[in-house]
C-alpha cells in the first residue's frame, strides 16, 4: 500500500480540522499551531520558525514511514504547501488534498460570498482569528483544481523534473563562512562590498553586480532583520516557477542559514514608466492604482482610487495586471512596493518585478512599529 499525507486546505473555521480527522488518526497529525501550545499564545514574529519546525517534525514521521500522516495548516496558496510536496517526492509518498465539507464552505464555492463566509468563519474559528486576517486567508485561496499541480505523486515528479533549478554557490573566490551567524551584518556587507560593484541599496538590503557564467548577476545581502525577512520571502522557486513571465528569475539563495543572508538573482535593466508604457500600453502610475484597488477590494474595503473607465479596462484586460494580482493573492505580496518603478525592471524585453520581499507578515514584523 503506497504512503500518504493528507493536506488539509481552507480557511480557519471553515472545518477543515474536523475533516482531516476522518482520514488520519490525530497523533499523526501535525499543524504549525501546535507550536503555540494548547492556550494558543500566537507570537506573529514567530511565524516563520513555527513552519519550519511543523515541516521538521512532518518530515520525521516521513522518514520512519508513517502512514497516514496529515498536515493540519490552511495551505491556501501553492507556496504553503510546496514545502510538503518536495518532502513527499524525497520519501515517495502520496498526496491527497482535503477541504471541509461544512455547508458554510461549500456554499462560498457555490456563491463566492465572502461577506457570508466570513460572518460565519468569525463564529466557527476557535483561536478567534480577526476579520481582517480572515479575508487576507480568503484573498490567497486557490481552488485545487488550480494549483500547478494535481493530486497523485506522479504530477509531483513531473512537475519538479520539468522544472529543476540549477543550484550554484557565491562566487568561488568569495568565502561562504562570513556569511553565518558568528559575522555581524555590517562585516557581511563590507565583505561584499570590497568584490563586486553595489547597485543599489535600501534600508533592509544592499545590492551587488556580480559576474557568473560570463555575464552580470545581482546578489542582495541583508543587512538587518528586515533584509533576512525579505530574503526569506524571496527564497521560494515555488514563486518564479508559477510566474516566470512576471518575476526576475532566481539563480540561489543561502540553504546554510535559515533566514538566508543573500539571494542571487538574474540582473534586469532599468526600466522607466515611459518605457512600461511603451511595452504595455498602459500608463504605470494607474497600473499601480489598479492594483492598490485590487488589494483593499480584495479586503472589504472597496475601491479607493478613481481611474477613468476607459484606462481602467485596458488595465483588466490585460494579461500582466491579472498575473500580477493572482501572484500578490498566492504569495501575500503587498501593492505598495509594486507601484514603484524602482521595484520593477526590464528582463529579456519584458516588464518584470525584481522586488518581491514585502508580504504583509514582513510588513506587520518589521514596518508597523
Amino acid at each position: 500500500m503506497n504512503k500518504v499525507i493528507y493536506l488539509s486546505r481552507g480557511p480557519s473555521g471553515s472545518g477543515k480540522s474536523f475533516e482531516i480527522k476522518k482520514y488520519v488518526p490525530s497523533g499523526n497529525i501535525f499543524s504549525t499551531d501546535d507550536f503555540w501550545g494548547s492556550d494558543y499564545k500566537f507570537d506573529a514574529s514567530k511565524l516563520a520558525q513555527a513552519h519550519q519546525w511543523n515541516q521538521q517534525r512532518t518530515e520525521e514521521a516521513m522518514k520512519q514511514n508513517i502512514s497516514p500522516i496529515g498536515v493540519d495548516n490552511t495551505n491556501l496558496s501553492w507556496w504553503e504547501i510546496e514545502p510538503y510536496a518536495k518532502m513527499a517526492k524525497k520519501h515517495k509518498y502520496d498526496i491527497k488534498f482535503i477541504e471541509s465539507t461544512s455547508p458554510w464552505w461549500n456554499e462560498f464555492k457555490e456563491t463566492g460570498d465572502v461577506d457570508k463566509l466570513i460572518y460565519t468563519l468569525k463564529q466557527k474559528n476557535q483561536h478567534n482569528v480577526p476579520e481582517e486576517a480572515l479575508k487576507r486567508m480568503l484573498q490567497r485561496w486557490t481552488p485545487t483544481n488550480k494549483l500547478p499541480i494535481q493530486e497523485s505523486i506522479m504530477n509531483f515528479k513531473e512537475y519538479f523534473d520539468e522544472a529543476v533549478l540549477t543550484e550554484d554557490p557565491l562566487p568561488p573566490d568569495w568565502d561562504s563562512g562570513v556569511y553565518s551567524d558568528k559575522t555581524s551584518f555590517a562585516k557581511q556587507v563590507k565583505y561584499a562590498m570590497e568584490r563586486a560593484a553595489k547597485m543599489g541599496t535600501g534600508s533592509s538590503r544592499v545590492v551587488f553586480n556580480i559576474q557568473f557564467e560570463g555575464r552580470e548577476t545581482a546578489l542582495k545581502v541583508a543587512k538587518n532583520a528586515k533584509g533576512l525577512a525579505q530574503n526569506q520571502r524571496e527564497a521560494d522557486y515555488s514563486l518564479y516557477r508559477m510566474y516566470p513571465d512576471i518575476t526576475i528569475p532566481l539563480i540561489d539563495y543561502d540553504e546554510v542559514n535559515y533566514p538566508p543572508k543573500w539571494i542571487h538573482f538574474e540582473k534586469a535593466q532599468k526600466l522607466t514608466a515611459a518605457k512600461f508604457k511603451q511595452i504595455t500600453g498602459m500608463d504605470f502610475t494607474r497600473f499601480g492604482l489598479a492594483l492598490r484597488n485590487s488589494e483593499v477590494s480584495g479586503r472589504g474595503y472597496g475601491v479607493s482610487y478613481t481611474i477613468k473607465p476607459d484606462e481602467l479596462e485596458i488595465i483588466e484586460q490585460s494579461e500582466l495586471y491579472n498575473d500580477v494580482v493572482d501572484l500578490m493573492g498566492n504569495f501575500d505580496i503587498l501593492a505598495g512596493d509594486l507601484t514603484r518603478t524602482a521595484n520593477w525592471g526590464l528582463y529579456e524585453g519584458r516588464p518584470v518585478i525584481i522586488d518581491l520581499g514585502f508580504s504583509s507578515d514582513v510588513k506587520k514584523q518589521h514596518y508597523s512599529r
